[in-house]
């Protein structure tokens, strides 16, 4: 999940927001995961609001939600023109110029926290989108999106003091090994301004003579590049709507006879009736949540109504987003709960039941991950091919766990503030390459004096009949790991995790973890 670090002082001056805020964070499904001093660390629960991943975009929507007060964004003149020539692999391409910004070192973080969200949601990584940032006072326009050749056009990247080449920032820069994949048919996208100076080679890396954002800079001129146009013109306007809230002015950017960014809220329509459906029960200050959520209402007609959605709402997709955001202003405790009426029920299994009742008399907590998950967590793991979904809403949820370990250790990644030592446990459903899927029972065990014979014990405790052979598997310890038998049946695996694993998952304390499948044999 999406997770930033704001200055708690600075959220509650730009939001106005002076009780307390886990409430209003609630309405954006966010909850504050850790306080330390003044830095929050805020974690969201949907994926879908990429607006609110910085605190001038959070903080504007708390504020709107406390005053009902309507956003809007104006073009104060011309900022830049752009001349683009024959680019095929990031066809697209559009720039503006915010000026009078108000920087400080946080709030250059923050921007810098902001772009790399973006560039790693909404831009899949920059492979749909990247944003380059620039120093506008160090910019001659017109500004030019062109290729080069791979030894052509070397300029110096930025936090380096030596000019490189394309294909040297590629085989030799940081950026350019984790991001040169997305660079194909050996064509290289540069960015120039009309003296000929490189700004950036998208999307890997700025120059570091005008691609560097300081406490001294005013005017910055924001690019964004890609593979799809309406996602380039919207990340644009992500960034530009943020660095207004740092009293920043918009001026445009112009590439033909089309203008950057897009200002004008989107209008759409959505059903009374629907609505009703939908909350279960009537909400008659239908027209007060939509001014809470920024929504600017235009008419009603019979039973449907017409609305203006906020520009920076790039999630909206139909008339549900919109009664989504309805029902939070009107508040979830007025959600009338009821029993769902459908046509079959959840069954008892008594045999996993006692697997369970088991872990819990060994003084184990249970917890319960989603079955949909990061394939970044598991390749950074070591572990086997999982399966992905066709159209993922989003990274985050773009495949189906084929372990439950991950999610364990994800889990464990995000309570490390919490007391030590950490039992945890899970029943749950894993899906593996063939589509078929399985009940699998996983145990942890963190604190400072965890070991093998741990793990050893507990599984013993839990199931009859138990042998255990060694074995070597990531993302355990050499040495330190075995095959779980039961009745002969190999059905799982026993271990410490490897020290690296941990650093990378920001844990400091051991973890004996195991795995096992509930497979009738056993049970």
């Amino acid at each position: 999940m999406p997770t930033i670090s704001v200055s708690e002082k600075e959220l509650r001056k730009m939001s106005g927001v002076s009780g307390e805020l886990e409430g209003i964070l609630s309405v954006f499904k966010a909850e504050i995961e850790k306080k330390q001093g003044d830095e929050l660390s805020i974690e969201f629960k949907d994926t879908n609001r990429p607006d609110l991943f910085s605190v001038e975009g959070l903080a504007r929507a708390m504020k709107v939600h406390r005053t009902s007060k309507i956003t809007g964004y104006k073009i104060s003149g011309k900022g830049v023109e752009i001349k683009k020539k024959k680019v095929s692999v990031r066809p697209f391409i559009a720039a503006c110029v915010v000026k009078g910004v108000k920087l400080s070192d946080s709030t250059i973080a923050g921007i810098m926290q902001f772009q790399d969200n973006l560039d790693r949601g909404i831009g899949r990584k920059r492979k749909k989108t990247s944003i380059g940032l620039y120093d506008f006072n160090k910019v001659t326009g017109p500004v030019i999106y062109k290729t080069t050749g791979k030894t052509q056009n070397a300029f110096i990247p930025l936090n380096e003091t030596k000019k490189m080449t394309p294909e040297e920032i590629l085989k030799n820069h940081e950026k350019g090994r984790e991001y040169g994949q997305i660079i194909k048919n050996d064509e290289y996208p540069i960015f120039t301004d009309s003296k000929k100076q490189v700004l950036s080679f998208p999307p890997i890396i700025n120059s570091n003579v005008s691609g560097k954002i300081t406490r001294n800079t005013k005017n910055i001129l924001v690019e964004v590049t890609g593979t799809d146009e309406r996602t380039v013109i919207d990340v644009l306007g992500l960034i530009c709507f943020a660095l207004v809230e740092r009293r920043g002015k918009i001026y445009s950017g112009s590439l033909g006879s089309k203008k950057f960014p897009d200002i004008n809220r989107k209008r759409y329509s959505f059903s009374l009736t629907k609505l009703k459906e939908i909350a279960g029960f009537e909400i008659k200050d239908y027209e007060k949540c939509l001014k809470k959520m920024d929504y600017k209402f235009i008419k009603k007609t019979g039973n449907n109504v017409v609305v203006d959605a906020p520009v920076y709402r790039t999630d909206i997709i139909s008339e549900v987003d919109i009664i989504e955001d309805i029902i939070i202003a009107n508040g979830y405790e007025k959600i009338i709960p009821e029993i769902p009426n459908i046509m079959t029920v959840g069954e008892y299994d008594d045999r996993v039941e006692k697997q369970r009742m088991r872990m819990v008399g060994s003084g184990f907590q249970e917890v319960q991950t989603f079955m949909l998950i990061n394939p970044e967590l598991i390749n950074k793991l070591g572990m086997d091919k999982i399966l992905f979904l066709e159209n993922p809403i989003n990274e985050n949820y773009s495949a189906l766990r084929s372990s439950l370990i991950p999610g364990i250790l994800d889990f464990l990644s995000k309570n490390t503030h919490i007391e030590y030592p950490q039992d945890i446990f899970e029943v749950g459903e894993v899906v593996n390459t063939k589509a078929s899927s399985s009940i699998n029972l996983c145990g942890a065990s963190s604190n400072s004096n965890v070991d093998f014979t741990l793990g050893k014990q507990v599984l013993e405790a839990v199931f009859d009949d138990i042998e255990f052979k060694p074995i070597e598997r990531d993302p355990f310890i050499k040495g330190r790991c075995a095959e779980i038998k039961i009745k002969d049946k190999s059905v799982g695996v026993l271990g410490e995790i490897h020290p690296k694993y941990l650093d990378m998952l920001g844990i400091s304390n051991p973890i004996v973890l195991f795995e096992v499948e509930l497979i009738d044999k056993i049970l």
